[in-house]
């Protein structure tokens, strides 16, 4: 029976590897076999009917699926590829080649492959520091291989499967993984008795980790597709693919490694006890925009990618003692050099700017800002004078999108002053290219609201210099049909945040449905607000995910400094809106109590005063921060540091954690990490003791 060619995809616009790698599935396999893209019911497929081209479009059938099989990495690994309906979709076919599209096929052996009497093949999971030898039937994890990114399967066989498989089954499935391939090579083949090609015979039709090694095992022969072309090593693959570093570059991978250097530190962590090493065979890593991990200064003996695995490794992965024995060998190995100076990676000089190259963005395509009449990246400029794509609200789409990322670049040249000092600003020889595929926003600001709110706060940036709201200024545009197009089209990353803005979120119309979407979607939420209204939903989040950061700003423990710095009288209201947040927050430290510090509130009285509050809402956390204008101006007052550290040490008396909240002044945080928690005895502790003792 002929065998079928299985694509699944599941968001609108590919990334550039991904245009290449079905440009290749088409030109390699198209003409001999049926290709199906294989997506969920909603999508809009008009970038993939673009890419193939009108020449070959009739090569191509797009089959559909409900949204719910393709959701999420999840729904994929259960309900898509371990359900009937897929193979009952096909069941005319003998075998399916389920290719993902971060893979590459290199020749047509699919009818061989089809012949060779297995159940199942995948590319095997070897580290490259184990010899493959004739008859072995398992891999280093004790059962057979493989991945699935690049896999055939017996159809009529996995049809049998999954109409058998019963709850007690899945359940034991799941407490071995998370993933598809793991279930049938670890469990499913045992239970139903699947024939898996053995290691030997799976390298020739695929490989991932450790590529180069697989190669040399394999008799310097390419096999019939690879995984994980990017991930696992594009520098070995850039010798068979054509443009692979420009594609690597493109979604953002800035360093690709070799097998031998991989084998290298296997091999060092083995011998250090630390892991056995299966499970860094090659490692490559995107560059972080948040931390900047590629921009280590200093001359060390480790190549850059190495220190960024070992910075990886010792802080999630080793147990204390062990960590403490490898930073110990780090330093030794860098001469005796300042550990910190080569791991932190977050407050190291950057390279300089040159002087007549392209400024670009290194968040252009990870974050997005929407703004009272414009568009932008997440930009940490303390300033509204940065490039600005203008947009006063409406539904987004994928027009007005392409257009913000083909003019963004240019909006950005036209006055580059804007961005000095700014830690996502580059220079580079060649303008930037925005471009709508490249787009996976790890971060959404929510903030057409800057003027809506219900208070008229004395230290804030926009109320505190006028009581009343400037002329020309709009209501905040919905919000909700720009969250859905973003969710629709899979244009967030796993892992985003949305930051809500403002003014005051939870007075908007649709704080509380957008808020349920957002949570519904999976993603996290942050909320700085001023508590004035309680929100139902806000606090069902709270008690459901951990991961959500919101705090309430109410500056004072005293109604009277209350009336003076918030200037709206909600007092009693906040801080009985403050107890039912933390009697809902599922994690304790995910609700903070925000105390900022300025002339109006830092006497010893009121700090004894704001610090009772907390203790009768039983708050866990609290937040320090200074008012900004006045430091900006004159520098902090001493009196101020002298009231931070009196709060934080009547709060950890109280038994509360203290947090400091960075400011844009680069003096200020330094100022409120760097104080010291003074021990407190049994007797008295006054803020006049405090000052004395200080001096």
């Amino acid at each position: 029976m002929k065998s079928v060619i299985i694509l699944p995809v599941n968001r609108e616009i590919p990334t550039p590897f991904e245009e290449s790698s079905l440009k290749n599935y088409v030109k390699m396999l198209a003409a001999r076999h049926p290709v199906h893209i294989v997506c969920p019911e909603s999508l809009d497929v008009w970038a993939y009917k673009e890419i193939i081209g009108e020449a070959d479009i009739n090569k191509i059938e797009f089959s559909r699926v409900p949204d719910e099989y393709m959701e999420s990495l999840a729904a994929y690994n259960e309900k898509l590829s371990l359900s009937p309906l897929i193979y009952e979709m096909f069941s005319d076919y003998g075998y399916m080649l389920i290719a993902q599209l971060d893979t590459w096929v290199f020749k047509d052996e699919l009818n061989e492959w089809a012949n060779a009497g297995y159940d199942y093949i995948g590319a095997p999971w070897i580290s490259g520091l184990e010899p493959l030898e004739p008859g072995r039937t398992d891999t280093s994890w004790g059962y057979p291989s493989g991945n699935s990114g690049f896999n055939l399967r017996n159809i009529k066989r996995f049809l049998e499967v999954t109409q058998k498989l019963t709850h007690e089954q899945w359940q034991e499935m799941k407490r071995c993984g998370c993933y598809d391939d793991v279930w049938i090579c670890n469990c499913i083949s045992r239970w139903f008795d699947l024939v898996i090609a053995p290691p030997p015979t799976a390298i020739k039709f695929s490989m991932e980790w450790s590529p180069g090694a697989a190669y040399e095992q394999n008799g310097k022969r390419l096999p019939f597709g690879a995984h994980y072309i990017l991930k696992a090593d594009a520098e070995f693959w850039s010798r068979f693919i054509p443009n692979l570093p420009e594609l690597a570059r493109a979604e953002g991978y800035k360093r690709m490694t070799c097998g031998k250097a991989a084998k290298e530190l296997c091999t060092w962590f083995r011998r250090g006890g630390m892991t056995d090493g299966r499970d860094m065979p090659a490692i490559v890593y995107k560059h972080d925009e948040q931390y900047g991990w590629t921009q280590y200064m200093g001359a060390y003996p480790l190549p850059q990618w190495k220190i960024k695995l070992l910075r990886f490794m010792s802080s999630l992965i080793l147990s204390k003692g062990k960590r403490r024995k490898f930073r110990e060998e780090l330093v030794s190995r860098s001469g005796g050099i300042s550990l910190g100076q080569h791991m932190s990676g977050i407050n190291l000089p950057r390279k300089p700017l040159g002087a007549n190259r392209y400024l670009c963005c290194e968040i252009l395509h990870d974050s997005i800002d929407f703004e009272e009449n414009h568009l932008r990246p997440f930009c940490w400029r303390p300033t509204l004078n940065v490039p600005k794509f203008q947009y006063d609200g409406g539904p987004l789409n994928k027009t007005i999108l392409e257009e913000y990322f083909k003019k963004f670049p240019d909006i950005i040249q036209e006055n580059p002053k804007r961005c000095e000092g700014c830690r996502f600003a580059y220079y580079a020889d060649e303008p930037q290219q925005g471009d709508l595929r490249l787009a996976k926003f790890n971060h959404v600001m929510l903030n057409p609201h800057r003027w809506f709110c219900n208070l008229k706060c004395v230290y804030c940036e926009w109320f505190g210099y006028t009581h009343e709201i400037p002329e020309g200024v709009k209501d905040p545009y919905p919000l909700t049909p720009s969250v859905e197009f973003l969710i629709k089209n899979n244009l967030l990353a796993k892992d985003c945040q949305f930051a809500w803005g403002g003014g005051e979120s939870s007075i908007l119309p649709e704080f509380e449905s957008l808020a349920r979407m957002i949570y519904d979607a999976g993603y996290k939420q942050v909320l700085n607000s001023n508590g004035t209204k309680f929100s139902p939903v806000w606090a069902y989040v709270l008690s459901k995910d951990s991961r959500t950061y919101f705090n309430i700003s109410p500056d004072s423990g005293v109604r009277e400094t209350y009336l003076k710095i918030k200037r709206g009288d909600y007092y009693g209201a906040v801080w009985e809106n403050i107890a039912k947040y933390q009697a809902a927050a599922k994690n304790p430290a995910s609700f903070r109590v925000k105390y900022v510090i300025q002339n109006e509130n830092c006497s010893e009285t009121e700090i004894e005063a704001f610090i009772e509050k907390c203790k009768q809402a039983k708050i866990k956390m609290i937040e320090i921060s200074l008012e900004q204008r006045t430091t900006d101006e004159h520098g902090v007052p001493e009196k101020w540091t002298q009231a931070a550290r009196y709060m934080r040490a009547l709060a950890v008396k109280n038994g509360m954690e203290v947090e400091h909240m960075t400011l844009w002044n680069p003096c200020l945080g330094a100022d409120l990490a760097n104080m010291q928690l003074l021990e407190l005895g049994s007797g008295e502790f006054s803020f006049s003791r405090l000052s004395q003792k200080s001096k």
